[in-house]
């Protein structure tokens, strides 16, 4: 299991290498950071077409310590069917740490080679996803995404990490997986009105220990506490969680009736079920 307090650690010994090594920043809306910086105020970035993201973060040379600080969208211009966000993290292995990212289209939107880092963020009130890691091999650990308008993190890249998140109030899925070869482990995910975590198109991922609880309207037909929607979804490990208080069930898998494919659910601590052999 993971030490909680050594994760800790480590995050808070990262964050102050950024200030023993690099002097505080000045910072405007829509900058393309390709060099480690500190954020040294708050941030209101208006999202228009000419100017799609609040910040750009490129690495890998580029990475942003956000200090506590808080950027925020103004969206009253946002163009129509954009993948506008709060942050851009483009490139390869960067960093964005201990910040609040407030009222954004997407909160963090990650794309480029991949191996990039987002944690201790605070992502809140955004219309799409809190987090979409859309490119492969990145870690989303130790966030708190709350009120996001569909999925609280969206997995979509392979071999990437979602663990010790908090994730609450999502209108669609606390953490989809959308992915291949991923890992989604010791996440708290509550309050999200389809499913807490959702298997959609998604092989070789391995869900364990989390905690999955209130989720769903036990409307429809993806809704409930962990769940299985796609028969593309195969060879997952669904290992060691908890699912209280999910509707229609805590565990739901929609395409193996009989418990016989691929998919493994073993030793989860739960109350209901659908199929009733699921474990």
């Amino acid at each position: 299991m993971i030490n909680f307090q050594k994760s800790y650690k480590i995050s808070t010994f990262t964050a102050i290498l950024f200030v023993a090594s690099n002097s505080a920043t000045a910072v405007n809306c829509g900058d393309t950071i390709t060099t480690p910086t500190v954020l040294t105020e708050n941030l209101t970035c208006p999202i228009d077409i000419d100017n799609q993201n609040g910040l750009i973060v490129e690495g890998p040379s580029g990475s942003l310590y956000m200090n506590g600080y808080t950027l925020t969208c103004n969206l009253d211009n946002l163009p129509l069917f954009t993948d506008a966000a709060g942050i851009r993290i483009t490139g390869m292995a960067s960093l964005v740490t201990d910040g609040t990212v407030n009222n954004c289209n997407y909160g963090i939107f990650v794309v480029g080679t991949g191996f990039h880092t987002i944690s201790d963020m605070t992502i809140t009130n955004s219309l799409e996803d809190g987090i979409d890691l859309r490119s492969d091999n990145n870690t989303a650990i130790k966030n708190h995404i709350q009120f996001s308008g569909e999925d609280g993190i969206d997995m979509q890249g392979d071999f990437s990490s979602v663990i010790q998140n908090y994730i609450e109030f999502s209108d669609r899925d606390g953490i989809e997986a959308d992915n291949d070869f991923g890992t989604v482990a010791f996440n708290f995910v509550t309050g999200s009105q389809r499913a807490g975590i959702e298997m959609e198109a998604s092989d070789n991922n391995t869900i364990v220990q989390n905690t999955v609880m209130n989720n769903g309207d036990g409307i429809s037909g993806d809704s409930g506490g962990i769940v299985i929607t796609s028969q593309s979804s195969s060879n997952n490990l669904i290992l060691g969680n908890t699912a209280e208080n999910n509707l229609p069930f805590d565990l739901k898998d929609r395409i193996d009736p009989n418990c016989t494919g691929s998919n493994q659910w073993v030793a989860n601590n739960f109350v209901t079920a659908d199929p009733a052999c699921l474990e």
